[in-house]
């Protein structure tokens, strides 16, 4: 027979730390097994480790995480049991852990045991709460789930048109365009709805996509875009306004955009205004072809093309740019030196030959991708 814990080696810690053997379980369809898995695992799990650790405002953090989880569900799910059964499921593997080998009646295992029930209890009542809560508003506020890829299609101008989709949405949006470097379309798309609300669109896949936020102010947008990618740490957003009719012409512009950011600059969230004169530039076929022939003699260089990336990318930055190529201040400004006789525009921050061969180099990048006249 397996010997008993001693009363006193049993208690919150003693508990919490048979946590990390439970497996908890993925009940559901095959799709939403993978989402079942992580809810489980990564939300709830820490919320039953602080209530046996005698954790602060475990039953506040219990509430909030039920409720963020119940929003997702309800944006993806029109149906609630698959995650009640494995809510119902895990916290009797949390019971049954706890219970394992103790001497029930003691009033370390008493108070496990109650914790785990009530907390239990607790997130499945907050979770019915927030789905029915959840899916009431998007059915009032916008489209149901299922329809949201064939939304952002409509909007974008790769779907048909379909007036039953695109009216329940008529109101100005902000378009975000994103290239993911590092991180997963899921983990985008989760920051975006928790941080852009329940309205949020997402059209994310491989490498990036597009995001739609109804009705908000392009200062709130960027907002959201900043904390989005503070969170993802990585990668180029770009932010865009227009109606219904427009966002056909603010993913084009956008697609350009994100092109710019990401030849150009450092990951970060980007608008037009922080690339207009390189818009401007590589969307004028004949100024982009004066611009290329500008640029020529440094493209055949390629330490020279080196050196005047990074220096575009530290906005005129000499020294900058020399710790990123690891370089010594003097060879940064030779090299330099040698782009300003071969192409007659000054390297200097705040100048107009910056700008113009930051716009040079942005259309040479646009032609390399198949984007603009070359």
């Amino acid at each position: 027979m397996p010997t008993q814990p001693p009363r006193d080696q049993f208690g919150p810690r003693r508990a919490a730390a048979r946590l990390n053997s439970i497996r908890m379980p993925a009940g559901g369809l095959p799709t939403q097994r993978e989402g079942l898995r992580r809810v489980l695992s990564t939300e709830f799990l820490p919320v039953y480790f602080d209530a046996f650790e005698d954790g602060n405002d475990w039953e506040f953090r219990a509430l909030r995480t039920s409720q963020w989880v119940a929003r997702q569900w309800a944006r993806r799910e029109s149906d609630l049991a698959p995650l009640l059964d494995s809510l119902y499921e895990a916290t009797d593997d949390v019971l049954s852990e706890v219970l394992k080998g103790a001497r029930l009646g003691s009033a370390a295992v008493d108070d496990c045991a109650r914790r785990a029930a009530v907390l239990g209890s607790m997130i499945i009542a907050a979770v019915v709460f927030e789905y029915e809560r959840a899916r009431d508003s998007a059915t009032a506020a916008g489209p149901q789930p299922r329809a949201e890829h064939e939304v952002m299609k409509t909007l974008l101008g790769s779907g048909r048109s379909d007036g039953s989709l695109v009216h329940v949405v008529a109101e100005a949006h902000v378009l975000v365009a994103v290239r993911l470097s590092g991180v997963g379309a899921a983990s985008a798309e989760e920051a975006f709805y928790r941080h852009g609300g329940l309205r949020t669109l997402c059209l994310l896949g491989r490498g990036g996509g597009y995001v739609i936020i109804p009705g908000c102010e392009p200062s709130a947008a960027s907002a959201i875009a900043e904390r989005v990618h503070a969170e993802l740490g990585g990668g180029w957003l770009v932010v865009e306004q227009g109606d219904v009719s427009e966002m056909t012409a603010c993913r084009e512009r956008a697609d350009v955009l994100l092109d710019l950011a990401a030849a150009l600059y450092d990951p970060g969230v980007y608008r037009l205004r922080d690339m207009l004169v390189e818009y401007t530039a590589v969307t004028t076929p004949s100024v982009a072809t004066r611009l290329l022939g500008m640029i020529g003699p440094v493209l055949s260089r390629p330490a020279l093309l080196q050196t005047l990336t990074a220096v575009i990318a530290a906005h005129g930055d000499r020294v900058k740019a020399g710790h990123r190529l690891n370089l010594r201040p003097g060879v940064v400004d030779q090299r330099c030196l040698r782009i300003e006789v071969l192409t007659g525009q000054e390297l200097v921050n705040g100048s107009l030959g910056l700008t113009a061969l930051s716009s040079a180099l942005a259309a040479h990048a646009l032609c390399g991708l198949g984007a603009g006249e070359c």
